[in-house]
């Protein structure tokens, strides 16, 4: 062999390598001391098991068979959610490569270990979550069973970290997320209790619930917070009370909004070393925040209450107010209702009432009613006042304002007899007749009076009665009274009635309907000044409803009786002179003369009947 070209080539070597810069390594990425142990490891001779750190970031090595953190020249963050490629090498080579990835579980619960312990955890800590960590990044039958013979090297060394590896894997199965927020429901709030008790938990992906969680509470909207811990607690689950306003007539709502703080990231950070012979690194996530909220709304109580009315007055005077009495039932309490009444009338009967087309009711007007519900939901008002124009019959129909949370009634069936009234006017009209005819007359003539009453429903119905109301007449003829002195002559129009005496009365004549005629019928026998007056009562179930009087010297109920004419005596006649006497003449004496018998009648023979004789006798 020759050296010389072996020599050459060294001396180039040697020249080049002075021009290529080399990479200097990272020694301060190395042991984190205090957080692990030194110990005999089979093949490797005493070598760091536990935590390092990337500058001032605690972290473990994710591969088994490459060089440690030491050796790196520079590191790169990879990108959160890039996969985690497990390392199956049975020798030392380039990290990761191998065919299988950590699954979401596995990074979940690297990530809650390694947020769980700290920064600076214990030796023993240290060395639990280095086994934790490389249990679930290495791959392969090898790699498994190297990291098998390590870990009881460990724990031959320092048993007490077996202890914290399997409550450590324990916890982490609980506890590990990814985390959602929970919210239940205790008691919701009602109209009936406006508070609210609420329980929020932050459950793990196991579905347990995580404790001492940091957590804070506010209410959106109307809803109010009266109570709100600083975390889930020991339990895991915060009790938050809450309260919103009783709705009144709008609805109400809000929501409990919950941010909790603290909780571990889904996946650890992954630091990609330079050159990729050397170990990758798995450090704690940073920490997550989430947010939740959970709504609660109150509607206002919808009431539906009932109205029904009656009129005040079932039986009054025209002219008179007119006013409904309105009550309502199931409302809200202490709740402000308002409303109209509207007045129809008037009508004949309460047939032509009952039977009117809604389009040809007559309306008087409308009232107006208002007023508060009481602690039971229940009121009664009267409506403003209207007037009663006519007699004849009225009815009030009712309707109540629409308000928010109250759905008013229909309207009612028409017509509601609590609602309808009669109403009265009663007029009296009399005419005083003489022997039939009105004026002046003699005395002896005969004297009657006749009456019309109207104002009076001729059916004498009253609403919601059975009775009919009794109408009755009674009067008197009055006089004679001495007739005045007008300048034309003697007449009854200047007459005074005071104190006018009785000449003939009536009482109590019933009047149904129709007019009355032959009153205090009676012959005068005195001459003078008559007139005739009348009282209409009108009573309902024996109380006197209505009174209404026609007074005396009304021309059409005045009649002027005459003193019959006065029979002058007849003259006396002058005796006429009696004639004298003629003598009477003696009379001839008539001859006296035999009478002639009258002729008998010769009476006619009666044929007799012979027989007839035998054959051949010729008779």
């Amino acid at each position: 062999m020759t050296w010389k070209p072996f020599i050459a080539a060294m001396i180039a070597f040697l020249a080049v390598s002075l021009f290529i810069p080399t990479a200097q390594a990272r020694p301060q990425d190395g042991h984190l001391v205090g957080s692990g142990h030194m110990v005999p490891l089979p093949r490797t001779g005493t070598n760091w098991y536990g935590a390092y750190h990337v500058e001032n970031t605690t972290a473990y090595c994710a591969d088994l068979m490459a060089h440690g953190p030491s050796r790196a020249t520079a590191w790169t963050e990879a990108p959160v959610g890039s996969p985690l490629q497990k390392q199956n090498s049975a020798s030392l080579g380039a990290h990761g490569g191998g065919p299988n990835t950590a699954t979401d579980r596995e990074l979940a619960e690297i990530a809650w270990v390694l947020t769980t312990t700290g920064a600076a955890p214990s030796s023993d800590v240290g060395a639990a979550v280095e086994h934790f960590v490389r249990l679930r990044t290495i791959d392969g039958d090898a790699q498994v069973a190297r990291e098998k013979e390590r870990w009881a090297a460990v724990v031959k060394k320092h048993p007490q970290a077996q202890g914290l590896f399997t409550s450590l894997t324990a916890e982490a199965a609980k506890y590990a997320g990814p985390y959602r927020i929970e919210f239940n429901w205790q008691r919701r709030p009602s109209t009936a209790d406006p508070t609210g008790h609420v329980i929020v938990a932050v459950r793990a992906h196991s579905g347990v619930e995580v404790p001492n969680v940091a957590l804070t509470a506010a209410g959106e909207g109307a809803l109010q917070i009266t109570e709100a811990p600083a975390s889930t607690g020991a339990s895991g689950a915060a009790h938050i009370r809450v309260a919103l306003p009783q709705p009144q007539e709008e609805r109400v709502s809000g929501a409990l909004a919950v941010q909790v703080r603290g909780l571990p990231g889904s996946e650890p950070r992954v630091f990609i070393p330079q050159p990729a012979t050397v170990q990758r690194l798995l450090a704690a996530p940073a920490l997550v925040t989430l947010n939740g909220s959970v709504s609660a709304a109150l509607a206002p109580e919808i009431f539906h209450p009932a109205v029904s009315t009656r009129t005040r007055d079932v039986i009054a005077e025209a002219g008179a107010p007119a006013v409904d009495i309105v009550t309502l039932t199931g409302g809200k309490p202490g709740a402000d209702f308002s409303g109209t009444s509207t007045l129809y009338g008037p009508f004949a009967s309460l047939a032509e009432l009952s039977n009117a087309p809604r389009d040809a009711r007559p309306v008087v007007g409308v009232a107006e009613f208002a007023g508060s519900f009481d602690a039971g939901g229940n009121a009664e008002v009267h409506t403003t006042e209207l007037a009663f124009p006519a007699p004849g019959y009225y009815t009030w129909v009712e309707a109540l304002d629409a308000r928010p949370a109250v759905v008013p009634p229909t309207e009612p069936t028409w017509p509601q007899v609590p609602e309808t009234s009669v109403v009265l006017g009663p007029e009296i009209t009399t005419a005083l007749t003489a022997d039939g005819a009105a004026g002046t007359a003699r005395v002896g003539a005969r004297l009657a009076d006749s009456l019309t009453l109207t104002g009076v429903p001729p059916s004498r119905e009253v609403p919601g009665s059975d009775a009919l109301l009794q109408v009755t007449v009674s009067g008197r003829i009055a006089g004679p009274v001495s007739p005045g002195n007008t300048g034309t002559g003697a007449s009854c129009e200047a007459a005074s009635w005071a104190g006018a005496p009785t000449f003939a009365e009536y009482k109590d004549v019933p009047w149904e309907g129709t007019g009355l005629t032959g009153l205090a019928s009676s012959t005068p026998t005195a001459p003078g000044c008559y007139s005739a007056e009348a009282v209409v009562e009108i009573r309902h179930e024996g109380r006197v409803v209505s009174t209404t009087t026609h007074a005396l010297g009304i021309p059409e109920q005045t009649v002027l009786l005459a003193p019959p004419p006065v029979e002058e005596p007849e003259p006396t006649p002058t005796p006429t002179p009696e004639p004298t006497p003629k003598p009477t003449p003696t009379p001839t004496p008539t001859p006296v003369t035999k009478e002639t018998p009258e002729p008998k009648e010769t009476p006619t023979p009666t044929p007799q009947r012979t027989r007839p004789g035998p054959p051949g006798t010729g008779r």
